[in-house]
């Protein structure tokens, strides 16, 4: 499978990342491998796609939900995600961005 990235590049992107997200980042990585960090940032995008929830998903509501999840791997994942512009978060909540949502609609996301 074959990723198209529509947008700017990669480089021309301001960074997102809070101080504090690099520095979860960092740790995962140093502890996860990157397998089981991708499987937790794909379970974090099917939640937030659910239609039978509110868009808006907290922390907390997540980590509920991804029960089996390391909470280092959430976090580390919640902040890969953010700063690729997949999701889009505000304080402690989080939803999918327009373009996530867009991909959705097309059917290029599922399980």
């Amino acid at each position: 499978m074959r990723l198209l990235w529509i947008g700017a590049p990669r480089s021309s992107r301001s960074p997102v990342a809070t101080d504090e997200e690099v520095q979860i980042m960092r740790q995962a990585a140093r502890g996860a491998g990157g397998r089981d960090a991708g499987r937790v940032e794909r379970a974090i995008v099917l939640q937030v796609l659910r239609d039978d929830r509110p868009e808006r998903w907290s922390r907390s509501a997540l980590a509920r939900e991804l029960i089996d999840c390391e909470p280092a791997l959430i976090e580390l994942a919640l902040a890969r995600l953010r700063q690729d512009g997949v999701l889009l978060g505000a304080g402690t909540r989080v939803c999918a961005s327009l373009a996530t949502h867009r991909l959705d609609e097309l059917e290029l996301i599922g399980v």
